[in-house]
């Protein structure tokens, strides 16, 4: 994780034209999907100032539920 805090991704860019080696390792990474696939606007979080712990508030117990 926190070696991904130095990486600054272009906005917008089509995921699986830049990280071909990524192809089939997962559903955005595989045909048909991923020649229209981009990265989401604002998709990057810090929590590091914000005193808000990732997945705060998450109830996996409803969430797994809600699966099935």
């Amino acid at each position: 994780m926190s070696g991904a805090r130095q990486y600054i991704a272009p906005d917008l860019e089509q995921t699986a034209a830049l990280n071909v080696g990524r192809m089939g390792v997962c559903f955005n990474y595989q045909m048909p999907q991923a020649q229209d696939s981009t990265r989401t606007p604002n998709w990057h979080r810090d929590f590091s100032e914000s005193g808000i712990e990732p997945l705060a508030g998450l109830d996996p117990a409803a969430e797994f539920a809600a699966m099935g």
